[in-house]
């Protein structure tokens, strides 16, 4: 019972962290749409067109890491589902290796009591394979996640700039 609550839980948690990704990538492009529309090309210096022109790259380059976040954690769910299979295989294995040969009900081959521990050790590597992977993009996803926060921030912090100094100039 503690498993399916724990499990409701954490599907409700991704599924909020899903939407809030595209949220956010939303509203930074709703950003830049708003800056191409307003922008007025000047030339290159210390004014607020060239402010503007910064906030629009970093909100560009805020946009393209929020896709690879987005990517990312896409990969992490199937590597997830992937490390799951295998442990599930590798259960079902171990629960039925005390009988002397077993019948592979999907495929109708039968294996040897060798084979058999063959088949788990083969699926306890594949599994650490799968979770080294695992780590390696949830590392990748969440660095992603700080790189965009932090060009949204400068990109926002700038075009409020270039807005303010435009009244000033």
């Amino acid at each position: 019972m503690t498993t399916e609550r724990s499990d409701r839980v954490y599907e409700k948690w991704h599924q909020a962290t899903e939407r809030f990704d595209y949220f956010i990538l939303g509203v930074n492009g709703a950003l830049c749409a708003y800056i191409s529309q307003t922008y007025k090309p000047e030339k290159l210096g210390i004014n607020p067109g060239t402010v503007e022109l910064l906030a629009l790259l970093l909100l560009i380059l805020a946009a393209i890491a929020g896709f690879r976040r987005i990517e990312r954690t896409i990969q992490a769910t199937l590597l997830n589902h992937q490390l799951l299979r295998k442990q599930e295989q590798k259960g079902s294995l171990v629960a039925k290796s005390g009988v002397c040969t077993l019948v592979n009900e999907s495929t109708g081959d039968i294996l040897s009591p060798p084979e058999i521990a063959k088949n788990i050790e083969n699926l306890s590597n594949i599994a650490q394979e799968i979770y080294d992977k695992i780590r390696k993009v949830k590392s990748s996803a969440y660095r992603w996640y700080h790189i965009r926060n932090w060009l949204l921030f400068l990109g926002f912090s700038a075009l409020l700039g270039a807005k303010v100094y435009s009244a000033y100039v």
